[in-house]
């Protein structure tokens, strides 16, 4: 697995960034990647199966200066921004077993999210952070022929949702 830490200037640009990377894995040229990017500003970004209307106050959103961007993969509408690190993790399907289906997609890639970032799982920070936390490491996926691309956002600080 390819390790990519990169973050490019705009939301758009990442996600772009990351429909790239499927589609050079699917082509077989790119393989797997884990690949860690933050977004500095805010942006808001729908799943592919969201409705704007139902989801997004445009008006406030353009009023602000908040881009609004649809991503491939389904799952649901997030706000980003300081604060969150998110990945994108391209895997072979092939790897293991439990990557054929989306629950136990959610669980095998949990696991090992949740193994490695002990610190989220703990009692600091409050009820918020808590919830926020794992509500955050609920990854979003795109199952294509024998690939899968999860995203997700892990909050790492603890922001006033009153400031933004």
């Amino acid at each position: 697995m390819r390790f990519l830490p990169l973050t490019l200037p705009t939301a758009a640009a990442n996600l772009a960034l990351d429909e790239a990377l499927l589609l050079r894995a699917e082509a077989e040229e790119g393989g797997e990647v884990l690949r860690f990017w933050e977004q500095p500003s805010l942006a808001v970004v729908l799943g592919a199966g969201c409705r704007l209307a139902d989801d997004v106050d445009e008006a406030a959103c353009r009023a602000d200066g908040v881009p609004i961007l649809r991503r491939s993969s389904g799952g649901g509408t997030v706000l980003l921004g300081a604060g969150c690190l998110l990945y994108t993790l391209v895997l072979d399907g092939e790897r293991a077993p439990e990557l054929a289906g989306i629950r136990s997609s959610y669980a095998y890639i949990l696991a090992k999210v949740a193994a490695a970032l002990p610190e989220v799982n703990g009692d600091e920070g409050g009820s918020r952070r808590r919830r926020v936390g794992r509500r955050g490491r609920s990854p979003r996926f795109v199952l294509r022929c024998d690939l899968l691309t999860a995203r997700a956002v892990v909050v790492v600080q603890n922001h006033d949702p009153a400031a933004v």
